[in-house]
């Protein structure tokens, strides 16, 4: 199937899944959130602007109100749960939320829907509106450039992935409501991924697993963008004390990477400037004798770094694992570039996150 058949598909996948799920918001069905943190108040100011009612908040760590509305405790939670008929969990920690979802599903039959809320994105944000106005416009501006990666792309669920974005992209810029929209496209859009991937949420296993990147002791590896230290943590148990990380970033999370990873024998960290850093520069200063892997996670600037690599990539032809989510043209752009440095290279896309374009990564290997 062509890529416009794919795209055309999915949007009508969407259209009716979007009319089997409305259900929930245009239905007069009471609500509660478990959780009544920052997060369950985003989500709260969420469901009143599109008329949802909001019955309480259930936390057995807080007592009072949450703008009007009132908290109670898990034994509160049990004399009223027969006026609830929904259950959104906004509880940040994924783990946590789906030992609730099961307690839930297991002791309460009656409630029709629960659903784990563990992310907010604003939708109505200008800058977010705006990224997914571009990918629908460029896929009819730039249609060639998208059926190229298409093409290139070497497994069904990339292909798939690939497709669903831009229908995702093409169905939110066609309609004005947002506001309804954004739930119940992230709902369909998790069970869509959840098909592909077993680990949804787990980075340490979807993000980098072992079939992309096979890290083994001995490999180097250069990291762009290491902000908390996480990535950097688990590259660096992989290659072991033989291999070595380089650990590239900025002054705004370079203290936090260098106190997380300070202790680590075989990485080495650098405060640089992603606008003017260059990977085949830091080669021939350098000169290692190998090369592994790269990943660039940059927030913006992963087009630019890549094409300051192109010889380092050339010449050691890394396993690669850029993201794309930063900028809506990085969708296309990216892969191209990765192909015509490489035309060996197999291109792979990655998504462990329902939030539609974000977390979108692409895997490559020889």
């Amino acid at each position: 199937m062509e890529l416009k058949e794919k795209v055309k598909f999915y949007e009508k996948f969407l259209k009716e899944e979007y009319m089997k799920k409305g259900y929930v918001f245009f239905t007069n069905v009471p609500v509660a959130l478990y959780g009544a943190g920052t997060l369950g108040e985003q989500w709260l100011r969420f469901f009143r602007n599109i008329g949802v009612n909001v019955l309480f908040f259930i936390d057995d760590f807080k007592e009072g109100e949450l703008d009007g509305i009132p908290i109670i405790n898990f034994k509160e939670f049990l004399e009223r749960k027969k006026q609830i008929g929904h259950l959104y969990i906004t509880v940040g920690d994924f783990e946590v939320a789906k030992r609730i979802k099961k307690k839930i599903e297991r002791e309460f039959k009656h409630i029709k829907e629960i659903c784990v809320l563990n992310q907010f994105v604003d939708y109505e944000d200008l800058k977010c509106r705006c990224k997914f106005q571009a990918i629908s416009e460029k896929f009819a501006e730039e249609y060639y450039s998208y059926e190229a990666v298409y093409k290139i792309l070497s497994d069904k669920y990339s292909k798939e992935l690939f497709s669903m974005i831009i229908a995702l992209a093409n169905f939110l810029n066609s309609r004005l409501d947002f506001k309804v929209d954004i739930l119940i496209l992230q709902k369909i859009f998790s069970e869509f991924i959840s098909k592909y991937e077993k680990n949804l949420y787990d980075e340490s296993l979807f993000l980098y697993p072992e079939r992309e990147i096979h890290l083994k002791k001995g490999d180097i590896v250069i990291e762009c963008g290491g902000i908390m230290g996480h990535d950097t943590k688990f590259f660096a148990e992989l290659v072991g004390e033989t291999g070595r990380i380089f650990v590239f970033e900025e002054p705004s999370f370079f203290s936090i990477l260098k106190q997380s990873i300070k202790h680590l024998p075989n990485v080495v960290f650098f405060e640089i400037n992603f606008r003017k850093f260059s990977i085949d520069d830091f080669f021939k200063k350098e000169k290692p004798e190998k090369l592994s892997f790269i990943k660039i996670d940059t927030g913006g600037f992963e087009k630019e770094i890549l094409l300051k690599a192109k010889n380092t990539i050339r010449d050691f032809r890394p396993k690669l694992a850029i993201s794309l989510y930063h900028k809506s043209e990085f969708l296309y752009e990216i892969p191209l570039l990765v192909k015509e440095f490489v035309p060996e290279y197999k291109i792979f896309l990655k998504q462990n996150e329902p939030v539609f374009f974000e977390g979108l990564k692409l895997f490559s290997t020889i």
